[in-house]
Parts: C-alpha cells; sequence; structure tokens
C-alpha cells in the first residue's frame, strides 16, 4: 500500500480523511505518526498558496512519500474577506472559534440581508514522490478521465466546483446512475434503532446512502461509525430518493411519534434513583454510614440509563419543547424552594450573632476558589468563556447559574462545561458535608 503523509495534527480532520479514503490502497498517516514536526510560516495570499507551503515543507523531509495537505477559511464579504487565509490565526491562536465566531456576529451588528454574504473555502495540495504537485481549482482535472460524482445541494455546486474542478454534465452512457442525489434530514423515531450504531446498520454498504452529521439536542455530532443513535436524533442523508426511502423505513422518521415524550422512563428512573439514594454507603473509620440523597441517587440512575440504557430497550427521549418545559419549571421550583425556607430567618440570620461573619466566609469559600481555577483555565489551559462559564456553574452545581451562562453564550458550550463537573461536584458535596459531620460529631 502507498502511504500518504497529510501535513496536519488534527486528529478529527485525520479520522474524516481516513474515512474517505477508506477501502483504496493506501495507508494515511499524520505529521505525529509519520514521525515529523513541521510547521512553515503560512504567508501565502490565498489558500491554495498555504496549502502548497505546508506541502512542500513536509516533501522535503519525506520526499519518498505522497504529501497532502490542506488550507481552508471563512471569507465575510462585509469585512473585505475577513478573515480568510487568516482564519486560524485571527484574533490570536489561542483564541477559540467559539469566541472567533462571537467576535464576527459582533462585527456584523446592524448588517442586513445579502450584505452579510460569507463563503467557506477549502484548498487541497498534493505532491507526488517525483515531485510533481497537484492543486485542485477552478480548471484542474485531477487525472485524465476520472471524474467526480459531486453530491451538494445545487447552490453550492459552484462554489464546490472551485476546489474540485468545472462541473461537468454526465450521460447515461457514463454508467453512473442517471438518478437525481438528494440531502434528507430523518428523525430516529423507531425505538429499535435506539443504541445501534453506523456501523451495525451498514448504512452504506446496504442502502447506499451516506450521513454526514448528527444533530442531538441542538448539537451537531460527527456520523463516525462508532455513533449511537438515539430516538430524537436528526441525521443528514444523502443518496438517490429511492435509497433514502429505503433507509427511511429503517429509522421510522415518523415525527408524529415524537409528540410524547417517554416520561414512563423518566419516572421509573427518578423512582429509582431514591430508593438508591436511600441505601447507606459504609465507610471504613467513620461510624454513621453516607448517603448519596434525593439529589445524588436520581443522578448516579440518570447516568447509568443514559451509559447503557440502550442495551435493555429503555428509551428515555424527551421532546426539545419538554425539555425546556422541565429545565424552566425545576429552577422556578428550586428557587422557590430555596427563597421560602431561607427568607423567614434570613434577615434575623444577617442581623444577630455571628450572621454578618458567615455571610463573609461563605462568600470567600465559594468565590475566591472559583477566581483562581478560572483564571488557571483561562490562561493556562486556554478554555474558552462559554466553557469556563459552565465548569464554574457546575462546580458550584448551580443551575441558575448554567441559566444565565446558557442564555448569554447562546449556544451549548456552557451545558457542555456544566455536564463535565456537575456529577463529580454533586457526588464530593453529598458525601464530604456528612463525612465531615460524621468525623467532628461523631
Amino acid at each position: 500500500m502507498r502511504e500518504i503523509i497529510f501535513a496536519t495534527g488534527n486528529e478529527n480532520k485525520m479520522r474524516e480523511i481516513r474515512e474517505i479514503f477508506e477501502g483504496l490502497p493506501f495507508v494515511i498517516h499524520s505529521l505525529k505518526e509519520a514521525g515529523l514536526v513541521s510547521d512553515p510560516e503560512e504567508n501565502g495570499a490565498t489558500f491554495a498558496e498555504n496549502a502548497f507551503i505546508k506541502a512542500e515543507a513536509v516533501h522535503a523531509l519525506r520526499p519518498d512519500a505522497i504529501v497532502m495537505s490542506d488550507d481552508s477559511g471563512l471569507s465575510v464579504d462585509y469585512l473585505n474577506g475577513e478573515p480568510g487565509v487568516f482564519s486560524a490565526r485571527w484574533l490570536g491562536r489561542d483564541t477559540s472559534y467559539t469566541e472567533k465566531n462571537a467576535e464576527l456576529i459582533r462585527r456584523l451588528e446592524g448588517v442586513e440581508g445579502d450584505a452579510r454574504s460569507a463563503r467557506f473555502t477549502a484548498a487541497i495540495a498534493c505532491i507526488l514522490p517525483d515531485g510533481t504537485l497537484l492543486i485542485p481549482g477552478r480548471e484542474t482535472v485531477l487525472e485524465q478521465n476520472m471524474q467526480v460524482h459531486l453530491v451538494c445541494a445545487e447552490k453550492d455546486a459552484e462554489r464546490i466546483s472551485e476546489l474540485l474542478g468545472e462541473l461537468i454534465e454526465v450521460g447515461h452512457e457514463e454508467k453512473i446512475e442517471s438518478e437525481q442525489y438528494v440531502s434528507r434530514r430523518l428523525v430516529v423515531t423507531r425505538p429499535e434503532i435506539n443504541g445501534k450504531s453506523f456501523a451495525q446498520l451498514h448504512v452504506s454498504s446496504i442502502y447506499n446512502v451516506n450521513v454526514t452529521r448528527v444533530t442531538r439536542h441542538g448539537m451537531d455530532l460527527f456520523a463516525a461509525r462508532d455513533l449511537r443513535l438515539q430516538v430524537g436524533d436528526r441525521i443528514l442523508v444523502t443518496g438517490t430518493e429511492k435509497n433514502i426511502e429505503r433507509f427511511k423505513e429503517v429509522v421510522g422518521a415518523q415525527v408524529k411519534h415524537l409528540d410524547h415524550p417517554n416520561v414512563g422512563a423518566i419516572f421509573f428512573g427518578i423512582l429509582i434513583g431514591i430508593i438508591a439514594g436511600q441505601i447507606p454507603i459504609p465507610i471504613p473509620g467513620i461510624t454513621v454510614p453516607v448517603k448519596l440523597g434525593l439529589a445524588g441517587g436520581p443522578l448516579v440512575v440518570a447516568i447509568l440509563i443514559g451509559a447503557v440504557g440502550y442495551r435493555y430497550k429503555i428509551n428515555t427521549y424527551v421532546s426539545t419543547s419538554a425539555n425546556l418545559l422541565l429545565r424552566e419549571v425545576g429552577l422556578v421550583l428550586f428557587l422557590s424552594s430555596v427563597g421560602i425556607q431561607a427568607g423567614a430567618s434570613f434577615w434575623n440570620t444577617i442581623t444577630q450573632g455571628d450572621g454578618v461573619h458567615y455571610v463573609w466566609m461563605g462568600f470567600l469559600i465559594t468565590t475566591v476558589p472559583i477566581l483562581l481555577v478560572g483564571v488557571f483555565a483561562r490562561l493556562k489551559m486556554k478554555l474558552n468563556y462559554f466553557t469556563l462559564m459552565g465548569l464554574i456553574a457546575g462546580s458550584n452545581t448551580d443551575p441558575p447559574a448554567l441559566a444565565f451562562a446558557n442564555a448569554t453564550a447562546g449556544n451549548n458550550a456552557p451545558a457542555v462545561g456544566y455536564s463535565t463537573v456537575y456529577p463529580l461536584a454533586m457526588f464530593m458535596r453529598i458525601l464530604l458535608a456528612q463525612l465531615v459531620l460524621s468525623v467532628f460529631l461523631g
């Protein structure tokens, strides 16, 4: 098999490249896998020039291999083509794409209609072992008599032709299916599909369609072979009308089946969680066993159901509207209960005894660690601001803070950060509080 070195260290990009080359007699290596280090100055005026610069630098290190590289970016017409070839370095290399996108939106405030036009451009360069350079462009033919069957929206065909070459019409004599290729969004509604991966469904080999994206709870996921589908997932499928209809029968695509949330599974999980929360957990050296309680028990069960529930045919689908309703109602009930419990004695606690001292101690305990972690995460770990808001809210197990973060960000970055730390923070809060009381009072 021939070796291709792709001049990138991006693992997500490498995964997509390997899927594109799947079944072809090539082995694809990234720079790291090839044991190479290359970071040339990308000072080209076009994407193609930058792609060539990167390919040429790697070719100098490995002249015996096929070298490929790419360069891509977003060009906004109102901003005179910015960020363009500087997309990766725009606002600084350490600035996250979430922050870059937010800045683009800010600069386009007040701009209406066609004036907001933009395009994403990509260029690929390939250098063969004999030094031959291939840079696909508007007039480029990859190889004599080679035809590329393009699957895309009609409005995007011209833009993609800038990358792959001029468009040609294919007749029946070319032995290519004359059926029109289209893209459709299908919704997974069959419970039997819940937990099935794309590899298990054999989407490409049996149904001759391709799935490019999966949208789950407003988040776009890459359609990897090992990605397990869930009821309610919206998948983008390309292929002929006939083949898409065949695949549609597999996933269901009956939107009316999603009108009602599966409350049975939800309340079953809550019930099991409450029972689990009351189970005493003995800890050596502690006389009184600890419990997960009403908060920790359902949380543990929810995590387990989310991880392995599909194996037992547990469907936990909740429509987006119902999910949002549960969030808002839960938040209101939480704030109301806290206010009712604390309101009656709040003023007396503040004005009498050591109340003010407790307030200041609580302020220091909850604020100083957060500020220190936030500064470290931002400056050292290079986390973007939206994810950082979610992490801080999750570390305090603070749903109101998460609600504020989501409203401010306008995306799912805070929720992702929140979910990564919330379970651990919840467990530690529940268990450590009981351990401290047991140690000092036992």
